[in-house]
């Protein structure tokens, strides 16, 4: 919430949100409240709320009924409950990207855990390894690991909820931004992504950052990544800002997960193209009617060779409970500053409690290569763990 609220300030909006943490800095950009009971607490905040429209962020795709229900209440600026219903099943993607010559994942139902208390994990041609999947994560949560086809798995171990199995795919990941108008997409632009970084204290395969632009790949890959946006912009009616989590992987691309909404990774998009891309966003869904005005290049964006700088973003995590002292809130507002971009975000309010595993801020780094990003971004996350639990 706090990165789409700045990125609406940068569009020239004026902003109103709610979430589950209401972090100092986001009541810098404007009015927000806090939701204990997410996601139902969401819908009778919109209810009170007088809006122009509403967007969602994260984790919110997962409940396309609530999503229908929100819509019923406040214009919706985004892709609605039924196009979240197609677009975020696994066996729908499977059938419309298989049918355009791309690539996912082999992805199979898992069985409910009032099934067997232990069962053999499937083999299916030459997939050797699975992820077990729930259907109610985002950012690589609830996702178990992966499984060596033939061996049994403790029920007890496995994510809450419906569950799927999905084929692992050995290779880097990246993610792809479109702006999806009347059927056609718009490349914006594409992420390395930082998954499970031990540095960073994230899990194995939770996201925890970005690093932007992408280096340089073959024109097949750009091509595919291209293909990829507008099969799902022509097949399932999407509007607005999409997310699409990729692997690289032997010179092909593979659609691991669709994000129709505002992604992680716009913030580095913006800072890398100095778009207003959340205002590319409203512009969309309030004209979906009319012809698109996409970039000149039909084809999406043309990726430059050498950019002047990257841009990156990491996600720390609390390797133990702590409860946040006002001195850390004031080390993190003096470093970020009051005007420009953020060099931190995301900082919680004096006496916040943060869980082991939780999220504590996100820190942001510029260079002349990804590598040294990244290199700046590890920096950055020890002298914040240092600080941390220095106070």
């Amino acid at each position: 919430m706090r990165s789409a609220a700045q990125s609406a300030l940068r569009a020239g909006l004026r902003p109103l949100g709610a979430d589950l943490f209401a972090d100092a800095d986001l009541k810098r950009a404007g009015p927000r409240e806090q939701i204990a009971n997410y996601p139902e607490g969401l819908a009778a905040w919109l209810y009170q709320t007088e809006c122009d429209g509403w967007l969602y962020t994260g984790g919110l795709e997962n409940y396309p009924l609530q999503v229908s229900a929100m819509a019923a209440q406040q214009p919706l600026l985004g892709c609605d409950g039924e196009v979240l219903l197609e677009v975020r099943s696994p066996r729908r993607l499977a059938d419309v990207l298989g049918a355009a010559g791309l690539r996912f994942p082999k992805t199979i139902p898992f069985p409910a855990a009032s099934v067997s208390t232990s069962r053999p994990v499937p083999s299916a041609g030459t997939a050797r390894r699975w992820l077990i999947k729930t259907c109610q994560g985002s950012g690589g949560s609830g996702v178990l690991g992966y499984l060596a086809a033939g061996i049994r798995y403790d029920q007890a171990n496995r994510p809450h909820g419906d569950c799927y199995l999905q084929q692992w795919i050995d290779g880097s990941p990246c993610a792809e931004l479109f702006l999806a108008h009347a059927g056609q997409a718009e490349l914006l632009g594409l992420t390395k992504q930082l998954v499970g970084e031990p540095w960073t204290g994230a899990s194995p395969f939770q996201y925890c950052g970005s690093i932007g632009p992408h280096p340089r790949m073959p024109d097949s890959m750009f091509a595919e990544i291209v293909r990829i946006g507008q099969a799902l912009a022509s097949t399932f009616g999407l509007v607005g800002l999409i997310g699409v989590d990729l692997i690289l992987a032997g010179g092909r691309v593979w659609t691991v997960e669709v994000n129709p909404r505002y992604t992680a990774a716009v913030e580095i998009v913006e800072r890398a193209s100095g778009r207003p891309v959340l205002g590319l966003h409203l512009d969309a869904c309030r004209q979906q009617t009319e012809e698109p005005e996409m970039a000149a290049n039909a084809k999406g964006m043309d990726l430059p060779d050498r950019p002047r700088n990257y841009h990156g973003k990491a996600i720390l995590f609390a390797q133990q409970g702590v409860t946040i002292r006002p001195e850390f809130t004031c080390w993190a507002f003096g470093v970020t500053g009051w005007e420009g971009w953020p060099q931190v975000a995301d900082i919680p309010t004096p006496g916040t409690e943060i869980r082991a595993g939780q999220p504590v801020v996100t820190l942001f780094a510029t260079g002349t290569s990804p590598s040294e990003v990244e290199q700046a971004l590890r920096r950055r996350v020890a002298e914040t763990q240092q600080k941390l639990t220095s106070q």
